[in-house]
C-alpha cells in the first residue's frame, strides 16, 4: 500500500490499482460532462432534423458515461447501511 495525497491534502491509503481506478472515474466524469455540455450548448442552433438527432445522440452518450460512474462512486464511498439512502438522494 502506498499513500497518496488527495485534492485537499489528506493522506489516502490505497493500492496503485485503486488510485488508477479513481483517476479513470474522474476522466469518465470529465468527458461525459463535456459531451453533455457541448450538446446542450448546440441544441438552440439545430436547424434540421439530422443535426438535432446527432446532438441528442451526443447528449445520450455523455449521460451514459456520467450516470453509472456517479452511481459507482457513491456506492464505493458510502457506508453499506447508508448506501440506499445516498443513491436515492442522487
Amino acid at each position: 500500500m502506498r499513500q497518496f495525497t488527495q485534492q485537499y491534502g489528506e493522506q489516502v491509503n490505497c493500492s496503485p490499482a485503486e488510485w488508477l481506478m479513481f483517476i479513470q472515474k474522474k476522466a469518465l466524469l470529465f468527458w461525459g460532462m463535456l459531451l453533455q455540455g457541448i450538446a446542450i450548448l448546440l441544441f438552440p442552433f439545430s436547424d434540421n432534423f439530422i443535426f438535432l438527432v446527432t446532438i441528442a445522440f451526443t447528449l445520450g452518450m455523455g449521460t451514459a458515461l456520467v450516470y453509472p460512474t456517479f452511481l459507482s462512486v457513491i456506492a464505493a464511498s458510502t457506508n453499506p447501511v447508508q448506501r440506499a439512502e445516498s443513491i436515492g438522494a442522487f
